[in-house]
């Protein structure tokens, strides 16, 4: 397996294929935006096949009256046949590598399984 962590300079590259694979995943059509927060993806291949990915974005938040840069880590998906914790948690730690780097004063996951919704 190969992880990568794709920056916005390099993204563009591999839009279409996350899109697909998103679209797989969750049974729906799926669009990658790419707005001023977003700051990386971190993308798991396995067999040169898109098998995972999730995106780290940073944003200026307020809470109890504090302003703060947070991280967020979304669009976590891994493929049926691959949904272990490791490929979650690799994932994770990308990202939070990634955005780590910058300086976030805090980081949320958002995530969500398809039969929650």
């Amino acid at each position: 397996m190969k992880l990568s962590v794709i920056v916005i300079d390099a993204i563009n590259k591999y839009k279409d294929d996350l899109e697909l694979f998103l679209s797989s995943v969750f049974n729906v059509g799926c669009h990658v935006a790419i707005n001023s927060e977003f700051r990386c993806a971190v993308v798991i291949e396995h067999s040169g096949r898109i098998c995972a990915c999730g995106f780290g974005y940073e944003r200026k938040m307020y809470q109890n009256q504090i302003y703060f840069k947070g991280g967020i880590v979304g669009g976590i998906a891994v493929s049926s046949p691959l949904q272990f914790i490791i490929l979650i948690s690799s994932k994770v730690n990308g990202v939070n590598l990634f955005i780590g780097g910058v300086w976030l004063n805090r980081t949320h996951l958002y995530s969500y399984q398809k039969s929650w919704l």
